[in-house]
């Protein structure tokens, strides 16, 4: 018996409400719901993920499909409703998170001064001021004098970690421009 005969026999015995099957079958795809679990970044994703799993596993119309073709049948079904759980997930979870703006780095999980240089003295911040956007100067600010990781402020601002690398290496690039006229 292959892996999507297997799966096909685990959610008909999971249907049949036994335990032994469910764990079989939580283990096996255990790393898809972290995977989008993680991809949601919230402190209940695991869980909404677990029943979007749970749900999708008794949903599955077993008896309309036969064996042999009905493997893949289950495994795409399983797939595609996790990846929909997820997007759901998501669009709630990024409405929230499009509320918090970068504005609220300093105020929330305060670092206080990473590096012990006193930004917030006004002639580096009006110095600052004349090239720099508002946006730019305060990804500087968590950055370098909050000490706030790419992590943390792509969480804030809602966009990749990656994307606040590049655009903390622009802001860099402009500062050495800057001050090497």
């Amino acid at each position: 018996m292959g892996a999507d005969a297997k799966i096909f026999q685990l959610v008909k015995r999971c249907q049949e409400n036994d335990g032994d099957a469910f764990s079989d079958i939580i283990t096996m795809f255990q790393p898809l719901i972290k995977k989008y679990a993680f991809l949601l970044d919230d402190t209940d994703a695991y869980v909404n993920m677990y029943d979007s799993f749970i749900d999708c596993i008794y949903k599955i119309p077993i008896q309309g499909l036969r064996s042999s073709a009905g493997d893949a049948a289950v495994l795409s079904y399983i797939k595609t409703t996790m990846k929909n759980s997820y997007i759901a997930l998501s669009k709630r979870n990024g409405i929230r998170k499009s509320q918090i703006s970068l504005d609220d780095l300093d105020t929330e999980n305060e670092k206080i001064g990473a590096v012990g240089i006193d930004f917030d003295g006004q002639v580096i911040k009006e110095d600052l001021l004349r090239f720099l956007s508002t946006e730019e100067e305060l990804l500087l600010e968590a950055k370098l004098f909050y000490g706030y990781s790419d992590a943390e402020i792509a969480k804030k601002i809602g966009i990749s970690r990656q994307a606040v690398n590049k655009k903390y290496r622009k802001i860099l690039e402009k500062v050495k421009k800057y001050y090497a006229n």
